[in-house]
């Protein structure tokens, strides 16, 4: 498979880039599926701990067992949903332009980057759209191809780097079964019906989240083909105004003659005594 660069080119003014160039790697994937996965099975495995030792622990003695097995186990499932909520705004570059368009909301040039970086970031899809749509006004016909033309590019790229590969699947089956068999040797060997049944939970929480890379991939770029269509009806060629075309003598002739078969023989005028006055036999 040959290798894809990700983000293309970005046509920015150079004069207002704000945002890190070496956080531009991480645009396409701000979270990478490895990592997250790695990370995802360790906090499983510390909270299948937690929960088998949570009432040996002296802040819950006074509680009632179940109520500190539910208090612990809500734990692991909120640290994964605050990773997922968060994690992939800290290569979002889109913060640093808007603090500068709030000193100065009429620079056009920090508006473009703006929507430039934004197109590019998969999880600012929306703020991509709304700053497209307010410098359209102000775009030149030259600008809306340019920017037209950087869509696309980042919309093909998208479309042609897989979200995830067979070594991503790979990975993530060993990873659950490594997380079942830890759980069933090391945490619960007394019970090994706790560890089938959180480690199914782990596959479906994986299988999760990768219905949610795909899915977040695909609303990104069906907003970059909503930008498009908006562009490409704003662009569209104009068509130069037909000039007539110089006639030669056989075509005069026949628009004459057509003209005088449509519009019939012209009445006839007598002429004025002046240009041809009466013969004496007409007095």
């Amino acid at each position: 498979m040959p290798v894809i660069i990700y983000p293309p080119k970005l046509p920015l003014h150079d004069r207002v880039i704000l945002h890190h160039p070496d956080q531009e790697g991480r645009w396409g994937a701000p979270i990478p599926f490895v990592p997250f996965l790695i990370f995802t099975a360790v906090v499983y495995l510390v909270g299948l701990w937690a929960v088998s030792n949570a009432t040996s622990w002296e802040i819950f003695a006074k509680m009632d067992p179940q109520q500190a097995m539910l208090i612990v186990s809500l734990i692991p499932p909120f640290i994964l949903v605050a990773t997922i909520l968060i994690y992939p705004h800290l290569s979002s570059p889109v913060f640093p332009y808007q603090m500068a368009l709030l000193q100065d909301e009429f620079d056009q040039q920090i508006r473009w980057n703006l929507a430039v970086v934004a197109t590019a970031h998969i999880y600012c899809g929306r703020q991509a759209q709304v700053e497209w749509i307010n410098l359209l006004e102000t775009l030149t016909n030259e600008d809306r191809q340019l920017a037209m033309g950087y869509l696309k590019r980042v919309r093909s790229r998208l479309q042609q780097i897989p979200v995830l590969t067979g070594t991503d699947w790979i990975t993530a089956l060993v990873v659950c079964v490594a997380a079942f068999v830890i759980s069933l040797i090391f945490l619960t060997p007394d019970k090994p019906l706790h560890s089938i049944f959180h480690s199914l939970t782990l596959i479906i929480v994986v299988q999760l989240f990768m219905l949610y890379l795909y899915t977040q991939r695909w609303q990104h770029i069906r907003r970059l083909m909503e930008l498009e269509e908006i562009f490409e009806e704003l662009t569209q060629a104009r068509k130069p105004e037909d000039t007539p075309k110089q006639e030669d003598d056989v075509t005069r002739w026949t628009r004459e003659q057509d003209q005088h078969f449509t519009l019939g023989p012209a009445k006839y005028v007598p002429p004025s005594m002046s240009d041809a006055p009466p013969v004496p036999w007409e007095e």
